[in-house]
């Protein structure tokens, strides 16, 4: 082919080092460039491009169309598998992507600054739709899980509440934690007692997987206990039998047996 070449020359011998091909490519190590630029070298080299100065060098990398995507590709052999660069499905946005399976694997707002692992439109900094597996401790700043359990903490010594807040949806249903004051979590508890909350709905607790309930506090006006039953008909409402050690108090009525 009809192109440029520009030899270096040494003992003996000349080398060729760039040639301009007739469609205006440009091969560093290769007479026969594919793309504007193409760099080719040996194998078991670690040689590339190296930019340096004092001042600040960066690569840059820029699409005159807008709405189009700019990217960096990286691949061993062929097809392409991974790409950084800016997003075709949302525009001005930066996304790490498994190009072999057309996958975005994570994604960057611009605006917001959220990130998003499995999903293109995170709505909180960290958003991972899917499973994940940690092997060390997560800590956000209020709530740490680790090996030794999960620990909640105050945000600062002015807001002392620390609670686990337990939705179904947007609702939430239950809370479970230390109260700021007096009215906080619940009403009279006082500030930094533990209480647990539950939003119109009863409060179970069960030791027999679940199918049947230890202790009930009733979803109604009078909060009624049952101990042994679901259906609690009385302020504590206990079937079996009870065991006092000492006595026994009832005001203003006698205690009988049905």
């Amino acid at each position: 082919d009809v192109g440029l070449a520009f030899y270096t020359l040494g003992d003996a011998t000349s080398a060729e080092r760039l040639r301009i091909a007739n469609n205006g490519n440009v091969g560093i190590g290769t007479t026969s460039p594919n793309d504007k630029l193409q760099i080719a070298i040996n194998a078991e080299e670690y040689k590339g491009i190296t930019i340096s100065g004092s001042g600040r060098p960066q690569l840059l990398l820029n699409s005159s169309t807008a709405g189009e995507e700019t990217q960096l590709s990286f691949m061993t052999g062929l097809p392409q598998r991974w790409n950084i660069g800016t997003s075709l499905a949302v525009a001005n946005e930066l996304t790490i992507q498994d190009a072999t399976n057309s996958k975005n694997v994570m994604h960057f707002q611009d605006i917001t600054g959220n990130v998003g692992i499995g999903t293109t439109t995170p709505q909180q900094k960290l958003n991972v739709v899917g499973t994940g597996n940690f092997t060390g401790a997560v800590n956000t700043g209020q709530l740490t899980v680790s090996t030794t359990g999960l620990v909640v903490n105050a945000i600062n010594s002015v807001d002392t509440r620390t609670l686990l807040a337990f939705q179904h949806g947007s609702n939430t249903k239950a809370f479970l934690g230390t109260a700021i004051a007096t009215s906080d979590l619940i009403s009279g508890l006082g500030v930094g007692g533990f209480g647990i909350r539950v939003e119109n709905s009863s409060l179970a607790f069960s030791t027999n997987n679940g199918s049947s309930a230890a202790l009930y506090i009733a979803n109604s006006s009078t909060s009624n206990v049952g101990i042994g039953t679901i259906t609690p008909q009385n302020t504590l409402n206990v079937i079996g039998d009870i065991n006092a050690t000492t006595t026994i108090y009832s005001q203003g009525n006698n205690l009988s047996s049905a």
